[in-house]
This record gives C-alpha cells, structure tokens and sequence, in this order.
C-alpha cells in the first residue's frame, strides 16, 4: 500500500489572553517503486486572541477566540514522479504561503474550530508541473472533542 503521512511537531505559547503557535509537518508519500519520499513541508505561525470567557452559563470554561495564522507549503524535489512520465527541468520549488483567519469557540471538552485559507503567493517555478499545483482556496469546519481525565489512551 501506498503510505501518505504528514507527521510533524507543535510548539505553543500561551500568556494570558494570547497565544503564539509554530507548527512544521513533513508529508511522506509512498511511490509505486516501494520507496517512501519527502513530498512537501508545512510551516505554520498563529496569534490568538480570548475574546471572551464564559460565554455559556451551562459550559464552565468556555471561551471565544479569533485567530489570525500565516502558513507556508513548500513542494521538496522529487525527481521520481512517475505519474508526470517526462524529464523535469527543476530550476527552483513550489512554494505558497496563506493568510488563515478564523475563530474557535472552546468548552472543557470540545473545540468548534473553523478557519479560511486565503493565498496570498505562489512560486512555481518547476516546468510545466505549475498546472499541478494551483491556488487553493479552502474553508475548514471542525470539532475536537477531548476524552475525560480518567480515561488513558
């Protein structure tokens, strides 16, 4: 089976009503050859901002926070892209980079998080694979539900 992965690390501080957070990912694709490569690396950086606290009167802890992030994608060389069945003339790499606004509304046990990415760069400068990778505009709607303490994964 083909493996896709995107594993990485997140660092955050949080003071008060703010917060700062840096994240950085590394997508691993499988190739039809057997081996695993490096495909792409995801940069990240957020501010957040508590706007309000105890919104809900049945929700202790609850709280309503906007956020504004910058993130960057970055396509790695790859020269064994079997499914482009033609030389590459790489003369640099795909980078795009975002502006992400967005909200989250938090409980003890739940996040309602949804967010926008709007690009605002893209350098393609990798031959004639730029159709492959376009702007992107993309809306995310999520929920993160949190397991009690008692209960040990």
């Amino acid at each position: 089976p083909l493996v896709n992965t995107r594993p990485g690390a997140v660092f955050m501080v949080l003071k008060k009503n703010m917060g700062l957070n840096f994240d950085l990912s590394i997508r691993l694709m499988g190739r039809e050859s057997g081996h695993v490569a490096a495909e792409s690396l995801g940069t990240g950086l957020t501010f957040s901002y508590r706007l309000a606290n105890n919104l809900f009167k049945h929700f202790e802890n609850s709280s309503f926070n906007f956020f504004l992030g910058l993130s960057g994608l970055q396509k790695l060389d790859d020269r064994t892209l079997a499914f482009l069945k033609q030389e590459l003339t790489v003369n640099g790499k795909a980078k795009s980079m975002y502006v992400n606004p967005g909200f989250s509304l938090a409980t003890r046990n739940m996040i309602l998080e949804g967010t926008f990415q709007l690009p605002v760069y893209q350098n393609t400068n990798i031959g004639d694979v730029d159709t492959l990778w376009k702007y992107e505009y993309q809306g995310r709607l999520g929920m993160k539900w949190y397991l009690p303490e008692f209960i040990k994964p």
